[in-house]
C-alpha cells in the first residue's frame, strides 16, 4: 500500500488529483491512499486542536483493505479518519489544500488550520 501525501498545485481544473498519478505510475494492481494531504506537517504532530478537537484526517482510495488499514493507522495516531470515497475523490482533497493556506495565512493559523467534518 502506497500513501500518498502529494499535492499537485499545477493540474488546471483538478482534473487529476496527485494520487492518481502515483496509482498509475506503479501500474496494475495499485493500491494508492490518497491521505494527509490537507493536514499541515505542525497538525502531524498534534492530533487535538487548541480546544482538544480531534483533528480529521480525509482520505480517499479504490482499494477498502489498504483504506481500513489507513484508517486504523490514523486512529491509532490520534486523527479522526474520514473516508471520503473512491480515488479519484481525491481531487476534491486536492483542491482543499490552496484553499486552506489561503485561509491560514489570512486567519493566522501558523499552520495549525484543518479542515473538520461535522455531523
Amino acid at each position: 500500500m502506497v500513501i500518498d501525501i502529494s499535492n499537485p498545485f499545477d493540474v488546471p481544473d483538478n482534473r487529476i488529483a496527485g494520487a492518481e498519478v502515483t496509482a498509475k505510475a506503479i501500474g496494475a494492481g495499485a493500491r494508492v491512499v490518497a491521505a494527509f494531504k490537507d493536514n499541515f506537517a505542525v497538525t502531524l504532530r498534534e492530533p487535538k486542536d487548541a480546544q482538544g478537537r480531534q483533528r480529521d484526517v480525509h482520505f480517499a482510495g479504490d482499494d477498502e483493505t489498504a483504506k481500513r488499514v489507513l484508517a486504523k493507522l490514523v486512529a491509532d495516531i490520534g486523527f479522526v479518519p474520514v473516508d471520503c470515497g473512491v480515488l479519484r475523490n481525491a481531487r476534491a482533497l486536492d483542491a482543499m489544500v490552496p484553499l486552506m493556506i489561503e485561509l491560514d495565512r489570512r486567519y493566522g493559523g501558523q499552520g495549525r488550520s484543518s479542515w473538520k467534518f461535522l455531523t
